[in-house]
């Protein structure tokens, strides 16, 4: 009963309308539900932290810049029964101010820069269903995809995640999630899919600007560990087995071959040594992956957050490509090159150029859109179009259907 149930779910998600969604909710709730989890949680919510006066009762910290040293903790109290959440940070002063109302949480992700978490109040619905992450040297939040650097700078790597309906002989079947890897290319930021998987696969850089990934193989009928080389777009087998994780500080691959006894064992991907681990070796090991932040110093739990400087907040929004039609210049969050085709998100062209959308149907398992640009009208659905995290795409050709004679898609160098 609870399969079918979060089935029905999902499948209501899906068939949301894929241009316009209903409320920003969706975008930030996973981020949220992150932190959220690990607090006390009350029945509702009180979005501004300016006007309570209990003190808090839930403390974190959520992340530590490593450049300035600056402490950010994530914090929450009950009043009127209505729980709320702020961001405090701590300057190595010890100077203390609380992010304006909306700002939530904030935490790590390894590699990369941290994730912010938004109530559904602060968000407003952008182009794009993705995330938000801080950067700290220019205190800025931002909405989009959240690359990690390759070593060499040459390359981005993002992955992503969302649920699927494939459209089998018999109708809709079970919704599926899909991890997505895409690469970024430093130089003409050239973004492309480079490969899914309906599993999580580990991706990371390795040392020498290798993407490292566990997937499962077909022919082997078992997991294998392969490296892919954004050079060559190549993929290189390294051995059939399931990867723990890898520390690229010492280019070292934890893994347990596909056995019942799953014994960790490490591989030097420099010497290509290899050699079995105790538990606790593992164990230490896995300690170097993260930086441990339980030594930092609490904030007085009588502390006052309402009486606290408040700092403003710069939100912007990604734009990472653009698209020139007929000497009209639309911003797009981005243009995906995926299976060969580069794909364009519909809404804001649509919104941009004043499009007549017809939604026909709305099922997320066979969709179908008509859009009409003046005298020409092309429809979309499942089998000339792709769906991305609840955004409707369509390609060049598709365009020029509609009646565009020039068209041309570049970087959007100011990304805003």
């Amino acid at each position: 009963m609870v399969r079918k149930s979060c089935t029905i779910f999902v499948m209501a998600m899906l068939s949301f309308m894929l241009l316009w969604p209903l409320s920003g909710y969706a975008a930030a709730s996973e981020s949220v539900g992150a932190v959220r989890a690990v607090m006390k949680q009350a029945p509702s919510e009180i979005e501004t932290v300016s006007g309570v006066s209990a003190r808090f009762d839930e403390q974190q910290v959520g992340y530590v810049d490593p450049d300035s040293g600056t402490i950010y903790y994530n914090i929450s109290g009950v009043q009127d029964d209505k729980r709320w959440y702020s961001v405090v940070e701590k300057s190595p002063d010890g100077t203390l101010m609380r992010w304006e109302d909306g700002f939530s949480a904030i935490y790590p992700v390894m590699d990369g820069a941290p994730r912010v978490s938004i109530l559904p109040s602060k968000y407003s619905a952008g182009d794009m269903d993705q995330g938000f992450y801080y950067d700290a040297a220019s205190s800025t939040v931002y909405e989009g995809n959240a690359y990690i650097v390759s070593p060499d700078q040459q390359w981005a790597l993002y992955e992503n995640s969302s649920y699927t309906v494939p459209l089998g002989e018999n109708g809709p079947e079970q919704p599926q999630r899909e991890y997505r890897y895409w690469l970024k290319e430093a130089k003409t930021h050239e973004l492309q899919e480079i490969f899914t998987s309906p599993s999580y696969t580990g991706a990371t850089w390795t040392a020498d600007s290798q993407i490292i990934v566990q997937r499962y193989s077909e022919q082997a009928k078992q997991n294998e560990i392969v490296l892919f080389d954004p050079n060559t777009l190549k993929w290189k087998f390294l051995m059939n087995a399931s990867m723990v994780f890898y520390l690229r500080d010492r280019h070292l691959l934890i893994y347990t071959n596909n056995e019942p006894t799953r014994q960790p064992k490490t591989y030097d991907l420099n010497t290509h040594q290899t050699r079995t681990i105790s538990t606790e070796e593992l164990n230490q090991l896995s300690r170097e992956r993260w930086t441990s932040y339980k030594d930092v110093e609490e904030l007085d739990p009588e502390l006052n957050v309402s009486r606290l400087p408040v700092k403003s907040m710069v939100f912007t929004r990604h734009r990472e490509h653009k698209v020139e039609l007929d000497g009209q210049i639309v911003k797009l969050p981005y243009a995906l090159q995926k299976n060969g085709t580069l794909w364009l998100p519909v809404r804001p062209m649509a919104e941009a150029l004043s499009w007549k959308i017809e939604p026909i149907q709305t099922e997320a398992a066979h969709y179908q859109y008509g859009i009409q640009q003046g005298s020409s009208r092309i429809e979309l659905q499942n089998t000339n179009s792709i769906v991305i995290h609840n955004r409707l795409f369509m390609t060049r050709g598709q365009l020029q259907s509609l009646g565009y004679k020039e068209i041309e898609i570049s970087p959007n160098i100011t990304n805003k």
